[in-house]
């Protein structure tokens, strides 16, 4: 029998191949909640958000407050050991809201749009593992995320070209000056410029396959994407050479298939021509991969 999977593995797996990324932590916060304080506290409190490291808990009345305020310590250390120390910070309890933990989500004001069943009914495939208690709450919190996304694409939204994440329309004057990786989110921008994450991108470049234990989910992403650009810039400059010289091509071939692999969150050994659609065709002439370049490149986010 196959070993039982961490929850917190089983629900990042479920929201990445959702394209909710971002939204893991916040979801596994809320679906948490009954765990963490049990199925007779949930019964009266509702965990409904993550906002800023602060996790926003309905409850019927003062009372109700005050009592789990009490605990709000115990509650804090008991996050810190199923989520990591920085994830959930602050507890905070909204009075005279309904508790009860079956409750859809509220749509936002003004809005119509919502999320798409096919997309809600695919999430519900992928918690099928979840212990039953807890599915519930993650496919609530993760049907919140979708609409939450639906209504974002219908104001203009556009994903980020790495993490999947919507970016609000970059909104200024035609003279507005230009920014780096505007297909980007400002977090995935941010990231980029972080020390130890344009380390790990220059490993990357050179080995995909390296580890990079001391990044995050979403620094690994933007370093990925970092080393990607890294080795297309390199093969450009080394295509010349090869072209002159027969014994660069084997180098020339190498930084091809890394750029590839770094592209589609491959392994080197799982390069293939469908992989390679996503290098410059003149690298893949000089390669001999002509079909390879018959093949339109096509960006893949977790469906």
């Amino acid at each position: 029998m196959a070993p039982e999977r961490p929850l917190a593995e089983l629900l990042r797996e479920a929201f990445r191949r959702s394209g909710l990324l971002r939204g893991v932590r916040r979801a596994e916060a809320v679906v948490l909640w009954r765990r963490v304080v049990g199925p007779e506290v949930a019964r009266f409190s509702r965990a409904v958000a993550l906002q800023q490291a602060t996790l926003v808990v309905d409850v019927p009345d003062p009372e109700t407050a005050l009592h789990l305020g009490l605990q709000r310590h115990h509650l804090l250390r008991a996050y810190a050991e199923h989520l990591g120390p920085d994830v959930v910070r602050e507890i905070r309890f909204r009075v005279g809201r309904p508790a009860d933990a079956e409750r859809a989500p509220e749509p936002t004001p003004g809005s119509s749009a919502s999320a798409d069943p096919r997309a809600v009914a695919a999430l519900a495939r992928r918690l099928q593992d979840v212990p039953e208690a807890l599915a519930g709450p993650a496919l609530q919190a993760g049907a919140a995320l979708l609409a939450l996304r639906a209504r974002r694409r219908a104001e203009g939204w556009q994903p980020c070209a790495v993490c999947d994440a919507l970016r609000e329309p970059r909104r200024g004057s035609p003279a507005a000056p230009a920014i780096e990786h505007p297909d980007w989110c400002p977090t995935c921008r941010r990231v980029s410029s972080l020390p130890r994450v344009t380390r790990q991108a220059a490993r990357l470049a050179l080995d995909p396959d390296a580890d990079t234990p001391s990044l995050s989910d979403d620094e690994r992403l933007v370093a990925r994407a970092l080393a990607a650009e890294r080795a297309a810039e390199r093969a450009l400059a080394l295509l010349p050479q090869a072209l002159a010289d027969p014994s660069v091509v084997p180098a020339l071939e190498h930084v091809a298939r890394a750029q590839a692999a770094l592209a589609r969150g491959l392994s080197l050994d799982q390069v293939d021509d469908e992989a390679l659609a996503h290098v410059d065709p003149r690298i893949l002439r000089a390669l001999g991969r002509w079909s390879a370049t018959r093949r339109p490149p096509t960006k893949e986010h977790p469906s």
